[in-house]
């Protein structure tokens, strides 16, 4: 099966895709609905959650600022919450 059919791989690549898409916040939405008939929807709420929140830019400004234990430690919290919280919701989806 495509990418989109496989249970976790469809948000890890998602999430994947935002962080390299480096999107505005407000267009995140208009991409995420391109994929609608191809990815199940908590995997589209984790490109639309993820991307405002750590993208590439952002990692390279958070690595630039902060010590990098803090700022890797950072980027593991922001992923794992929104993995674990996008998958939750899926369920309610």
């Amino acid at each position: 099966p495509a990418i989109g059919g496989k249970p976790l791989g469809s948000y890890l690549f998602m999430m994947g895709l935002s962080y390299v898409l480096s999107l505005c916040s407000t267009s995140d939405a208009f991409v995420a609905s391109t994929f609608l008939h191809t990815f199940p929807g908590g995997s589209l709420l984790a490109f639309m959650v993820l991307g405002p929140m750590l993208d590439f830019k952002n990692s390279l400004m958070l690595l630039s600022l902060f010590k990098t234990r803090f700022a890797l430690y950072l980027f593991f919290l922001i992923f794992s919450a929104v993995f674990i919280g996008s998958v939750l919701a899926s369920l309610w989806l």
